[in-house]
């Protein structure tokens, strides 16, 4: 109970305070991880959560979702701490990583989206966004990412033709 207070107040203070009140929260978190194995995912996810929007500690929030290994919810927020943290070609490795892996899932599309969008800016790639954003089009136009690439590509890459409605053909 005392790590869950200490949660709510992590996110629902400001400053100084909700940085004390995460520290306190992933202590809790880690010694309870610690001492109940069999619940140690739950702890895991706490550590991760609090670490990464509010102690705003990419690495161990990285660390945190890669032993709690629940792909590819894991590899999706792994992907966007390397991206938060700066290291944009990591981050695209790791989305196309996650896209190869799970592309007949939700999390394909959404990945390849991302790393479209991480090779136009801040990656400065425009021909592998357009590329990997016409690939959403392509394999993905039953999907909701593929509406955003094909919005992206025409008002913020001035492609006109964006794919879609299956693959091209060769």
């Amino acid at each position: 109970a005392m790590m869950d207070v200490a949660r709510w107040e992590a996110f629902n203070s400001k400053g100084a305070e909700a940085k004390t009140a995460a520290l306190q929260a992933v202590a809790l978190a880690q010694e309870l991880e610690a001492s109940d194995a069999d619940q140690g995912h739950l702890y895991l996810g706490v550590q991760a959560e609090v670490q990464r929007p509010v102690l705003r500690d990419f690495d161990a929030a990285i660390v945190a979702y890669g032993k709690l290994n629940r792909p590819p919810d894991t590899d999706m927020a792994m992907a966007e701490c390397l991206n938060d943290k700066g290291e944009h070609a990591k981050a695209m490795a790791k989305y196309l990583e996650i896209h190869a892996l799970y592309a007949q899932t939700g999390s394909g599309p959404q990945a390849l989206l991302r790393a479209g969008l991480l090779a136009h800016k801040p990656l400065d790639q425009k021909a592998r966004a357009i590329s990997l954003l016409r690939r959403v089009c392509d394999d993905y136009s039953d999907h909701d990412e593929y509406n955003h690439a094909h919005r992206y590509l025409q008002a913020e890459l001035g492609v006109t033709y964006t794919g879609g409605g299956g693959a091209r053909k060769k």
